[in-house]
């Protein structure tokens, strides 16, 4: 109490001048002490989380982004091995000749096989009349036309 006292009677006896410079000391001397607890408060309760905060989110977003063209592109994959199948007009061909030749081996009698063949070639026929020509034999060996 005596220092408040001595202090205070130190103010009195100062000039307003003075007293201004001695105040401002004083704020300069606090802001001094505090300013590091301050900045150590923003870092610890502000910026570290808002930093943890981002790197979580841009890693959940990573992630997700990821797996989702991971997934496009398995599904673009899967239709491309699809695709590959007929990508020359030789390949389409020999597959669709292939199928027509399993189907009118399934038939149970000639006549019907007969009949199969006829149809496929007629609608072959229709559908690419520039691209193929059959030359078909009877069980002579004459060409039918």
């Amino acid at each position: 109490m005596d220092v408040f006292v001595a202090e205070t009677k130190q103010n009195e006896e100062l000039t307003l001048e003075e007293q201004l410079k001695l105040k401002k000391e004083k704020q300069k001397r606090f802001w001094l002490l505090t300013m590091p607890t301050i900045l150590v408060y923003l870092f610890c309760f502000l910026l570290f989380p808002a930093f943890i905060i981002y790197t979580l989110l841009n890693t959940n977003y990573n992630l997700t982004t990821n797996k989702e063209r991971a997934q496009i592109l398995e599904k673009m994959g899967q239709k491309l091995n699809v695709i590959e199948k007929y990508c020359t007009t030789n390949k389409y061909f020999h597959q669709l000749l292939s199928k027509i030749a399993d189907n009118v081996q399934e038939a149970q009698t000639p006549s019907e096989a007969q009949q199969l063949l006829t149809q496929n070639i007629y609608n072959l026929k229709e559908k690419y009349p520039d691209s193929l020509e059959f030359i078909v034999w009877n069980d002579k060996g004459e060409i039918i036309k």
